[in-house]
């Protein structure tokens, strides 16, 4: 381990910085990590002789209330975070974490299988005066995806995995992945705060008096208008708690990061399985780079999730993959809509 300082300007406090006092990292972990051991984390030292598996490249001890973060490279040099589920302390934890994953895996299933394969068709409809003119189902594919890819929805999906009473984090990343980087990252995303408190008051101030308004006349509409803004609602609620509860984390200079290279070598393996399988498969050519990291192919991130039982690691990566490349492609866009 050694030392690292590099300032990080939080949503509230742009002053505070992370700690730069070394942790002690168990010496089966081949990290290098930035650590700090505040008197306010003595609700997890004084659990510290409880003895949990091992979270795979951590250098901290695993905890319950401790949060860790794997951080992923992906198009265009950004880069995604994923949350372990944690650790139950109690059965009833336990169950609500595994119903949790269930409840998200079935509602992935519905919409791979039932939505967006007739979703994706938009995409390709023609429009019938000219093949230069948008149709309205592709405007439609348009503006679904730029709704359902914005920024502020993958600091959303980040947010909401950080457990409301984690005391600290620990983030997780390869060496070639800057801390730097990942500070501007997070801050984004606490600071995305704000936009969640206004949704909040509009939901509720306006969204839920109209749909009661419109039911007495489309009762069948407004149910799955109902379902949909109260789904909105409490995401929103949770984004602003769990948001808040990892500004404290930073502000008490309770996060860690560990640049693993044995993350890396895992990365790297997984890749080169992945290039054989697709090779002697399919006869495709695809090789990722290790010298210059960028998107990783699905089945490499499927490999990494199996091995170290990380669930929901590739609807994370694909989804953030997806966020990413929709706003590449709206700049590209722009440029070209410009007058020269």
């Amino acid at each position: 381990m050694h030392r690292l300082r590099a300032p990080f300007a939080c949503a509230v406090r742009p002053t505070r910085t992370f700690a730069t006092a070394p942790a002690a990292a168990p010496a089966a972990a081949a990290a290098t990590a930035t650590a700090t051991a505040p008197a306010s984390s003595s609700a997890v030292s004084a659990a510290a002789g409880a003895t949990f598996k091992p979270r795979p490249f951590a250098a901290m001890p695993t905890h319950p209330l401790r949060a860790h973060v794997y951080v992923l490279p992906t198009l265009d040099g950004n880069i995604v975070m994923h949350t372990r589920l944690p650790v139950p302390s109690s059965p009833a934890q336990r169950f609500m974490i595994v119903a949790g994953v269930i409840m998200r895996r079935w509602r992935y299933r519905i919409w791979d299988d039932l939505v967006a394969s007739h979703w994706h068709r938009l995409a390709h409809s023609k429009s019938p005066e000219t093949s230069d003119r948008l149709s309205l189902s592709q405007r439609i594919y348009d503006f679904g995806n730029r709704i359902g890819t914005r920024d502020s929805a993958l600091a959303e999906y980040f947010l909401k995995s950080i457990p409301v009473n984690t005391q600290e984090m620990e983030i997780i990343h390869p060496p070639y992945i800057s801390q730097r980087q990942i500070k501007m990252e997070l801050s984004k995303y606490l600071q995305s705060r704000h936009s969640y408190r206004r949704a909040l008051v509009i939901y509720t101030l306006f969204g839920f008096p109209s749909i009661v308004l419109v039911a007495k006349i489309l009762l069948p509409i407004m149910n799955i208008a109902f379902v949909y803004l109260l789904f909105r609602t409490v995401s929103a609620w949770r984004a602003i708690m769990c948001g808040d509860r990892i500004q404290k984390i930073v502000d008490s200079n309770r996060v860690v990061f560990t640049a693993s290279p044995a993350f890396a070598e895992n990365i790297d393996q997984a890749c080169e399985q992945v290039s054989r399988e697709l090779e002697e498969r399919d006869g495709t050519l695809w090789r990722w780079n290790k010298d210059a990291p960028g998107d990783l192919h699905d089945q490499a991130v499927e490999v990494l999730e199996k091995e170290t039982l990380m669930h929901e690691w590739t609807r994370t990566y694909a989804r953030a993959r997806m966020i990413f490349f929709m706003r590449a492609t709206a700049a590209r866009n722009k440029v070209q809509q410009r007058p020269v």
